[in-house]
């Protein structure tokens, strides 16, 4: 882990391994978390708003390779449960690639996946 200064750390993990009686997940990959607003306010965590950029690769528990990254900065707000703003690009191997758009900026809960053109929204 890295701080970089200015309210942002960065996170690199190479050749990670999570194993089970049944499984092994790996993973590599690369985060940036910047704290945006409300770093001044200590005590309250619900004006909180966080920015993560990155991209990741690696094998699932079903033994399937992916690779993932982040186009649009991810936004996470300290008065929401959910990612309220960005997209994600995911690639499974063997599969067409997923996008992901959490919107705009409304707690929703909602994201729609684009699979070949086609979007579809989500419940989060």
């Amino acid at each position: 882990m890295t701080n970089n200064g200015s309210h942002s750390y960065s996170t690199v993990i190479t050749d990670g391994s999570v194993s089970t009686s049944d499984y092994t997940v790996t993973y590599s990959g690369e985060k940036t978390l910047r704290w945006i607003a409300g770093y001044d306010t200590d005590s309250i965590a619900d004006d909180d708003v966080i920015e993560i950029t990155g991209s990741s690769i690696g094998v699932n528990r079903s033994g399937k390779s992916f690779a993932a990254i982040i186009l649009s900065a991810l936004t996470m707000e300290g008065d929401c449960k959910y990612i309220t703003k960005g997209q994600i690009s995911m690639t499974p191997k063997g599969s067409s690639t997923r996008t992901i758009n959490y919107g705009e900026g409304a707690c929703d809960g909602v994201a729609t996946v684009t699979i070949n053109g086609t979007a579809y929204d989500i419940s989060l």
